[in-house]
């Protein structure tokens, strides 16, 4: 009901240690009649363990959950009061979206990325003036550290949380994430050892921060891997690049039955495709063609193309892209 009067809110974890990984909500006193509702006095960033401390002490703060609940014109219309630029952006890049086969759309990459870039704690939540919170207790947690994971994960005798290929031995209470290979570890506690196919990362399972300053040096080096994983989930279904050279991209896209892949004319890229298993229909301008195992084909850069899978087994596809 207060949403839908115009109140912006959020919703407040009630605290249970002195967590110096999430920001906090500084909340009133609750008015007489027993309303969930109550109003933010302030947003406090993520602090200090001492200051966690004591505002876990005073026990009127509440870990900010990140989840909100309003109007969809309320927030247009602080967003038009505050950040003014954001909203002229996504407006722009709304009224030039694309439709797509499956009926989702698709905003110009150019315009979508001059949309700025700004957490909506502060573009709006800290600066409107209706702002309420709602606090409750879902057995919530961001996952946003190490440490978070391994809590909430299974363990063994040795307090050691497991995934994938691992072999463990003389060690305790580590985090291992084992995702394209086996890990070993020995004679070593307190670690998270995070393992993918690009990437290995061993780094104190308690201490998240230093994570912050090796993504910065990555960022600095123009290095790929803080933004590109070589698995990507697909609406479509997966896609896994295989090699970069300065000549090609490979992948393998998997897609699956009874989904599309379709794409606007792109006039930079030549792809080339060759099935290694399951079947699919390829629409390319006026022609339609079944592609089966073992077929290949060719598509032109600035060829527009749908591929659907209508089968009821995975079809999977080499894929060369080549830059003009």
């Amino acid at each position: 009901s207060a949403a839908a009067e115009g109140d912006l809110l959020t919703f407040g974890i009630q605290p249970t240690r002195p967590e110096t990984g999430y920001g906090y909500i500084a909340a009133a006193q609750k008015e007489a009649g027993g309303s969930p509702v109550l109003d933010v006095e302030r947003f406090v960033e993520k602090p200090d363990l001492e200051t966690a401390k004591a505002m876990l002490a005073e026990g009127r703060y509440l870990w900010n959950s990140g989840m909100f609940l309003f109007r969809a014109d309320r927030i247009l219309e602080e967003l038009s009061m505050h950040e003014p630029s954001i909203l002229a952006a996504t407006e722009a890049a709304y009224g030039e979206t694309v439709a797509t086969g499956d009926g989702s759309i698709r905003p110009p990459k150019a315009l979508y990325d001059e949309i700025p870039s700004m957490p909506i704690d502060k573009a709006v939540m800290e600066r409107a003036s209706r702002i309420a919170v709602v606090p409750c207790n879902p057995d919530w947690t961001d996952l946003g550290s190490w440490q978070a994971i391994w809590e909430r994960s299974a363990r063994d005798a040795g307090g050691n949380a497991c995934r994938g290929d691992v072999l463990l031995q003389d060690a305790q209470n580590c985090l291992v994430h084992a995702g394209s290979r086996l890990v070993a570890c020995a004679g070593v506690s307190d670690l998270a050892v995070i393992e993918t196919e690009d990437a290995v990362l061993v780094v104190d399972r308690e201490r998240s921060e230093p994570v912050k300053a090796l993504v910065a040096e990555l960022n600095k080096d123009g290095r790929s891997e803080t933004i590109v994983h070589r698995t990507l989930d697909q609406r479509w279904g997966r896609a896994k690049l295989l090699e970069v050279s300065d000549d090609a991209v490979i992948q393998k896209l998997e897609i699956l039955p009874g989904q599309v892949i379709d794409h606007v004319e792109d006039a930079e890229t030549d792809l080339h495709w060759l099935v290694i298993s399951g079947s699919g229909m390829l629409d390319r301008g006026d022609e339609q063609k079944r592609l089966q195992m073992g077929d290949s084909v060719d598509l032109e850069a600035g060829t527009a193309y749908r591929l659907e899978n209508g089968g009821d087994a995975m079809l999977c596809l080499l894929q060369v892209c080549r830059p003009r």
